[in-house]
């Protein structure tokens, strides 16, 4: 794998957050202790009451500050608008990634026998606010371009979702996350996304996702309404 020899990254982290900084100084730490250091992170403050101030500077840290929250999905499209990395990843505010996530992800992206192009999901462990491991969940081994993402065997859980690193102009391309949606954002983009793209999957838990009593960005609305939704824009696959 060759880093970028331009002045883009070659790859980009989006944290969104929200009002949780101890939350998201951890997030970030671990996004910049990243074993590939030609990397830039993205914090998306989504209408924090005090705008979140990333500690230790670096100069690779960007935040961008939404006066009024906007809601996951869109504080992540911000971040996909804002990347100049080649590669894109989206890390919760709440969760880390592995020091090697991106290198290990990225070349098994460059690696895959997969129809181009390709993006990855790493298995997830789940640990509790004590950062012992509870659980793991393993992606699908492999989805080529034109399969239908969780239709066709695509793993334990959608927790992998979480874990994606995905070319930036193929994210662009298929319109980023439906703003609509709070509930199934992950199936509805993991379905748009295997239909231009191929999926690696890679059995490393290399993301780190925190289970505790404090509620999701990406948790609330409207749950009928958000199946209905996702069943009615992907009618073709369902049937």
């Amino acid at each position: 794998m060759k880093e970028s020899a331009g002045t883009a990254p070659l790859a980009t982290v989006v944290i969104t957050t929200r009002d949780r900084p101890d939350f998201a100084q951890r997030a970030l730490r671990s996004a910049l202790a990243q074993t590939i250091r030609d990397i830039e992170v993205v914090v998306v403050d989504d209408g924090s009451t005090l705008p979140f101030v990333p500690t230790p500077a670096d100069a690779r840290v960007r935040v961008v500050r939404n006066v009024r929250a906007l809601g996951v999905c869109a504080a992540r499209n911000i971040g996909i608008d804002s990347a100049l990395g080649h590669w894109i990843t989206f890390l919760d505010d709440d969760d880390a990634l592995c020091p090697d996530m991106l290198r290990r992800s990225i070349e098994a992206a460059e690696n895959a026998a997969l129809p181009p192009p390709v993006s990855v999901m790493s298995a997830v462990v789940i640990v509790n606010v004590d950062n012992e491991e509870c659980d793991v969940t393993l992606p699908a081994r492999a989805l080529s371009r034109g399969e239908h993402y969780f239709l066709e065997g695509r793993g334990g859980s959608g927790r992998v979702a979480n874990s994606l690193v995905a070319p930036t102009a193929v994210l662009r391309a298929i319109g980023g996350f439906d703003e609509q949606l709070v509930a199934f954002q992950h199936d509805d983009l993991g379905l748009r996304l295997n239909a231009v793209a191929s999926i690696q999957g890679v059995e490393e838990p290399l993301y780190r996702m925190t289970a505790h009593g404090s509620p999701r960005l990406s948790s609330g609305g409207s749950l009928a309404s958000d199946m209905e939704r996702t069943l009615a824009k992907h009618a073709h696959v369902f049937r």
